[in-house]
């Protein structure tokens, strides 16, 4: 192992480790498992010099696309920190422990996630910086979300609005962006699987343990919990 990656792995067992993340197998990403979503902690390389970015966020494990499925892209956060090149050990470690340091700042936030009204108001600003006249995947996240936490009438009227959203870009995408469609059929399946707060309810919660369960099936992922209970509804 080159020293700068082994000054990045021994970051994170002594900073992030203590504080519950768990190494992606052998790789750079800490993950955090919160049931519904996970936070990442990343030290990106770089092709053309040694050392690292980093990126902190949130993945929602609810059901995507086929591709997006098989990974964890940031719905929330992102790049926090740009490059620092490895120049000697000394430095590297300061600036990587800083990076740790940085990184658990935005964990401490993104576990306030747990919360609906933290996730719900976090969707719902996204939403809003992006605008609903074409889709994007909070308008989506935040209707599972709803569901998710029993809020059956506003799940449903946020699924109008992602699909009313798809079916107009639909009309401009429909021969260059497919997968358009594809979202649009996952939305439509849900509408059948939504006829009351419970059964929305249990549609998300499977949804989540099927992605949950294709990722325990990895080697690297063998730390995270187990499968997902919904909040019980009152």
């Amino acid at each position: 192992m080159q020293p700068h990656e082994k000054i990045i792995a021994d970051t994170g067992r002594r900073i992030l480790a203590p504080e519950g993340l768990f190494r992606k197998g052998s790789s750079r990403i800490w993950l955090e498992d919160h049931g519904f979503y996970l936070i990442q902690v990343e030290f990106q390389p770089s092709a053309y010099a040694k050392g690292a970015y980093l990126n902190v966020g949130v993945s929602f494990l609810f059901q995507y696309t086929d591709g997006l499925n098989e990974t964890l892209p940031y719905h929330i956060g992102g790049r926090i920190a740009d490059f620092m090149e490895y120049q000697d050990d000394d430095s590297f470690r300061r600036e990587m422990e800083r990076f740790a340091q940085k990184a658990m700042e935005k964990v401490q936030e993104y576990r306030k996630l747990e919360s609906f009204e933290a996730a719900g108001e976090a969707l719902r600003k996204q939403i809003q910086n992006k605008g609903t006249d074409r889709f994007c995947w909070e308008m989506y996240e935040l209707a599972m979300m709803y569901f998710l936490f029993g809020d059956w009438v506003e799940g449903n009227r946020m699924l109008a609005v992602t699909m009313d959203a798809l079916n107009r870009n639909y009309v401009w995408g429909r021969h260059t962006t497919p997968w358009l469609a594809e979202v649009y059929d996952i939305c439509e399946n849900c509408l059948t699987q939504c006829e009351t707060r419970e059964s929305a309810q249990k549609m998300v919660e499977d949804m989540i343990n099927q992605r949950r369960a294709y990722f325990m099936g990895k080697a690297s992922f063998k730390k995270m919990k187990g499968s997902y209970t919904a909040p019980e509804l009152k």
